[in-house]
Formats: structure tokens, C-alpha cells, sequence
């Protein structure tokens, strides 16, 4: 409570950021629970991001659960966290993943697998503002949906692309 960043995670490789509580203070103007720059090789997973709600008012402005800047080509997954009322829950920016370049569907880079999204997410649940991510985020295969990203999008009405934008 109270900082702009609860997580900087910079630079480094295995990491692993699970299950951490992140609540953010509507007095800071912009802010962001983990912030992943030039990290590779981590493991984010069952953290919650929500705001603090004061006087009947939660902080959703400016308010982004997981920053990831340029953690590269390799594979690294968010997996299983919980966001609600943020205006973003996850924003990748800058490489995050490799070119697809035929119809090999390996993973090569950042994928984003049983993610949660509830209530009013402003902006988007998901958001690439540039870059790449890996372009294999989960496929169905028969009925058992075995190899499916998972996520669960708010499908908040503030915007036309809410669930995931790029």
C-alpha cells in the first residue's frame, strides 16, 4: 500500500513471484503490482491485484497488475492470478516473443494461461501496447480443451476491445 511499484523485477533470470496479495492505494496516481523489464526465464503465478476501496471509491485509474517490458524470445508464462477493478490486469510491451514464421505451434515466448479477470477492468484485461508475445497462447484440441489458453476475460462494456487488445 502506498508505493508505485510493489514488485520491480528487473533484469533477471528464474524468478518466481507466487502468491503475493496486491492492493493498491488510490492516492498514487500510477501504479503497477509487478513490474517484469528485461527479466526472462520467470514464473508469475497465483498473485491477486485488486484496489483498495475507500469511502465507497477504488482506485482503477492508472492502475496495471503485471508491466512486462522486453523479457525476450524465451518462454515464460503468467499463470493463475487474479486481477479485479484495475484498468489493465496484464500489459506487454516491446519483444516478449519470437516471429512466427510457419505452422510449428511451439511456445516461443510470453504466453498468458488461467488468468482471472472480474468485475470492472477499465481499459483491457489483456493489453500488447507494441512488440510481440508468443503467438501460441493455447489451442483446443477435441472436446477435453486440454491445450486452452484458460483465461477468464471480465467483459467489461468500458471498451470495445476490454478482454484483449493489441
Amino acid at each position: 500500500i502506498g508505493n508505485v511499484v510493489g514488485i520491480a523485477n528487473t533484469g533477471n533470470k528464474i524468478s518466481k513471484i507466487t502468491r503475493n496479495n496486491f492492493l493498491f492505494d488510490n492516492a498514487i496516481p500510477v501504479s503497477y503490482g509487478i513490474g517484469l523489464v528485461g527479466s526472462d526465464s520467470y514464473e508469475v503465478q497465483e498473485n491477486h491485484f485488486e484496489p483498495m476501496t475507500v469511502n465507497g471509491h477504488s482506485a482503477n485509474d492508472r492502475t496495471i497488475g503485471i508491466l512486462v517490458h522486453a523479457s525476450g524470445e524465451g518462454h515464460n508464462k503468467i499463470y493463475k492470478n487474479y486481477f479485479k477493478n484495475l484498468q489493465i490486469g496484464i500489459q506487454a510491451q516491446e519483444i516478449n516473443g519470437g516471429l512466427h514464421t510457419g505452422p510449428d505451434p511451439t511456445n516461443t515466448g510470453l504466453q498468458f494461461r488461467c488468468n482471472e479477470f472480474t468485475e470492472n477492468m477499465y481499459q483491457s484485461d489483456i493489453f500488447v501496447a507494441s512488440g510481440r508475445v508468443d503467438y501460441n497462447q493455447g489451442y483446443q484440441t477435441g472436446n477435453n480443451g486440454t491445450f486452452a489458453a484458460g483465461n477468464l476475460f471480465s467483459h467489461s462494456s468500458f471498451t470495445l476491445q476490454n478482454d484483449f487488445a493489441a
